[in-house]
């Protein structure tokens, strides 16, 4: 997982924001980057589902 990280350097600083806003709640770093990655990921794919329901709207 590290590595997907290390390709997206703008959740890499998303980490380093959860760790100075939510300093006490610790996680490991292979933790914070499976949580952010999947939480991208998750967001990216309800924005599109929320994208596409606005263009559909019509038939729904």
């Amino acid at each position: 997982m590290a590595t997907q990280i290390e390709k997206l350097p703008p959740f890499h600083n998303l980490i380093k924001e959860i760790k100075l806003h939510h300093n006490c709640v610790i996680f490991h770093e292979s933790d914070v980057a499976e949580f952010v990655f999947a939480m991208a990921v998750g967001w990216c794919n309800s924005a599109s589902r929320r994208g596409r329901a606005t263009e559909r709207s019509p038939r729904a």
